[in-house]
């Protein structure tokens, strides 16, 4: 396509420190104590290797759950014969007699491990890498072996974290579901609601019914796991997720020693000749159990000088810390390529290829998978990338030529480019006659017809997620109402003429 316009376990203590270089890196520090201990590893390690990762330890194995965790499958001791079981992954130390039994291949971020240690004496362990931000799965009407994103300076209790998820918290009778954790004597002890949480410990958390819960309140990003602008993204929708039923305000910070160069782009400010402002520090109130998004920017110029950029690769790293001052913190990555960005901001129009359709059910309804069909065929696409980063799919577009004088509509009838891109028939409607007569306005119609979106008073463009640029996606899910013309389940049958 080409553009067509421009708690209990005090023995178990978690610190995060956030390193200077390089600077998309923190550090987990885990003060493990002889005998088992449940941990929450949240950082990606340059290398996974368990024999890297584990490297200095007394350790005797490691253990991670590979598959959903079924009811039976909880441990109440941990050396209870539940881990010969194949869902379990271990790693034996290569001077150990049980090396040869190892099935964990590598340590992942945000992910439950059980380590055994040898020896006396707590040992204090460090696991370095970057920030990932990931939602993982919760296996509904069973217990989880999972950690949270608690603050480590004023981590809240069990109650108040799993109060806002109905998952984990019935508000109706004040009770929260079981939660169990590690105690010093290797013992799975079911905890209270009182009791302290603690960044970088697991436990095993009863989940009622399904849940995508992570905290009171949590981001996501259109970039995947860190924020990212490579020379083709220029804008990131960072959105918000409030739990709570109170509203919350929470604040966004460099957490390294290097200067953010993101920008904030407010709703208003793809208009405004203020432009973007930088993100120093902000703070960001968020609706009683809503959504806010937030479109983040970078200045580029700002990249070249920072000690937190590579010279040699021209990348910049960085990580923010989120919080809420109520107990809950995230630390997301920042990436960024110094150098200009490409510029995608226009009209596109281009063709899909449908290979693949899926059936609806007479009787249920419901869609199957998509299956391959017997020959392909194409439809055109029109979409519009917007300067504020906004995706829109359009059914028909007129671009508006517009000529600079009289003179120029004498010679040519038409500038060199479109002025307008205009998708509101009303628009068309109330252009000037004087001007189109004689050609000193003049336009060129596009049209998609087969996505014939039932459109809303005002709306004439069908907003699509995702990232416009090469080897990303965007999404859309479009619904077509079954009494619309286009969309018609029986055949039209035409008038007869009448007989006598």
């Amino acid at each position: 396509m080409k553009p067509a316009c421009p708690t209990r376990c005090l023995a178990l203590a978690f610190l995060f420190v956030a390193l200077a270089a390089p600077a998309q890196s923190i550090t987990q520090t885990i003060t493990l104590r002889p005998g088992w201990n449940a941990v929450w590893i949240e950082v990606d390690p340059p290398s996974r290797d368990p024999a890297s990762v584990f490297a200095g330890l007394p350790l005797v194995s490691a253990w991670t759950w590979s598959d959903r965790v079924s009811a039976t499958d909880f441990l109440q001791n941990p050396r209870d014969t539940g881990w010969n079981r194949a869902q379990w992954l271990s790693y034996f130390p290569p001077e150990s007699p049980e090396a040869g039994l190892s099935t964990l291949g590598s340590v992942v971020p945000q992910r439950a491990y059980l380590v055994r240690l040898s020896g006396t004496e707590p040992v204090e362990w460090s696991v370095s890498g970057k920030p990932v931000l990931r939602t993982p799965a919760w296996s509904p009407d069973r217990y989880n072996l999972r950690g949270f994103p608690v603050d480590r300076a004023a981590p809240p209790t069990f109650g108040a974290f799993f109060r806002s998820s109905p998952a984990h918290f019935d508000a109706a009778q004040a009770r929260m579901e079981s939660v169990f954790r590690l105690a010093p004597d290797g013992q799975w002890r079911e905890a209270v609601p009182t009791d302290v949480m603690r960044r970088g410990e697991a436990f095993w958390v009863f989940t009622r019914g399904a849940s995508d819960f992570v905290a009171p309140f949590h981001l996501e990003l259109n970039t995947g796991d860190v924020i990212n602008f490579d020379s083709l993204n220029r804008q990131v929708a960072v959105t918000f997720r409030n739990r709570a039923l109170l509203a919350k305000v929470i604040r966004i910070e460099p957490a390294t020693g290097h200067a953010s160069p993101l920008l904030l782009h407010s709703p208003a400010s793809a208009h405004s000749t203020n432009g973007p402002t930088p993100i120093a520090t902000h703070d960001q109130l968020l609706p009683p159990s809503g959504l806010h998004q937030l479109k983040v920017g970078v200045d580029r110029t700002l990249l070249s000088a920072s000690p937190a950029t590579d010279p040699a690769s021209g990348l910049h790293t960085n990580v923010l810390r989120v919080d809420d001052d109520e107990g809950t913190t995230f630390f997301v990555g920042v990436t960024a390529l110094a150098g200009p960005a490409s510029d995608f901001t226009g009209l596109w129009l281009g063709t899909a290829t449908i290979d693949h359709v899926g059936a609806v059910s007479d009787t249920t309804n419901v869609v199957s998978d998509p299956g391959t069909v017997p020959a392909a065929f194409p439809l055109r696409l029109l979409l519009h990338f917007a300067s504020d980063g906004h995706v829109t799919l359009l059914r028909d577009v007129t671009l508006i030529y517009t000529a600079t004088n009289t003179l120029d509509a004498a010679a040519s009838g038409l500038a060199s480019r479109p002025t307008r891109l205009v998708t509101d028939p009303a628009i068309l409607a109330a252009l000037p006659a004087d001007d189109v007569r004689p050609r000193r306005v003049t336009g060129r119609r596009l049209t998609a017809p087969h996505f014939d979106f039932a459109r809303i008073p005002g709306q004439f463009e069908f907003p699509l997620t995702g990232v416009f640029a090469l080897s990303n996606q965007l999404t859309g899910t479009l619904e077509v109402p079954a009494d619309l013309p286009t969309n018609r389940t029986t055949p039209i049958t035409e008038p007869t003429a009448p007989t006598r």
